[in-house]
């Protein structure tokens, strides 16, 4: 298992891929935690030379994640669960939006594994279309 947070990507999903045009050894799952974007959202608010140094550094950081989400050889081992806009630092919420959290884990997770059973993929071998699914008390 390998969890990591960088300054270029969040998400590194390929660091055990190969790079020599063979099989993967083995197969890797990444579980992705996001938010879906409502329309009018403001990712950053600039109030400051310091707050518009973060936008960019953050835009580019999510830049990049999005674009490698989006590769159909990374999205294919990716479970995509959605957060509903809470942040991993959001230490301290409240029982009902835990359960909302797992349940939204929970589901993301099954849905993912049963389409992988149905697509017989295995992780970095074939393509196969993006898993991500709506959860109940989804706004």
């Amino acid at each position: 298992m390998l969890v990591d947070g960088g300054m270029l990507s969040n998400f590194p999903v390929d660091a055990f891929d190969r790079n020599d045009g063979r099989p993967p050894r083995w197969g890797t799952i990444g579980i992705k935690l996001m938010s879906k974007a409502r329309p009018g959202t403001v990712l950053h608010e600039v109030t400051s030379t310091f707050s518009l140094a973060a936008a960019v550094l953050g835009i580019m950081q999510n830049w990049h994640d999005q674009m490698r989400s989006e590769d159909p050889t990374v999205a294919e081992r990716t479970i995509f669960v959605d957060t509903f806009g809470v942040k991993t630092t959001d230490f301290g919420i409240d029982r009902a939006t835990k359960r909302r959290l797992y349940e939204s884990g929970r589901i993301a997770a099954e849905h993912f594994l049963r389409h992988r059973a149905d697509d017989g993929v295995v992780a970095g071998t074939e393509t196969a279309s993006r898993h991500s699914v709506s959860t109940p008390g989804a706004a």
